[in-house]
């Protein structure tokens, strides 16, 4: 099992596009499990990489849009909440 976190965010660059297109080919011609989060579209995918990348990425994997709440804004109010109450004696 391969997990890739966070595709997309790494630096965007010839050499990088090339190393991710030999990951993602090798564990699709040795059919092998993968797991990609990414916080990019669909479209951005298909234009940060090239269409060889995509299309073994669309036929290996099933994409599922997270629609849910940024789990970080939140707790990153809830920090600034409670520090406000503590330095305003709330």
């Amino acid at each position: 099992m391969l997990i890739i976190d966070d595709l997309g965010t790494e630096e965007d660059n010839k050499w990088t596009r090339a190393m991710i297109y030999q990951i993602i080919d090798k564990r699709n011609s040795m059919n092998l499990p993968v797991i990609i989060t990414t916080n990019i579209t669909i479209e951005e995918l298909k234009e940060r990489y090239d269409d060889r990348t995509y299309s073994r990425l669309a036929s290996m994997c099933s994409f599922i849009k997270n629609t849910g709440k940024d789990i970080r804004k939140i707790q990153g109010k809830e920090k600034t909440d409670r520090f406000i109450k503590e330095l305003f004696g709330g």
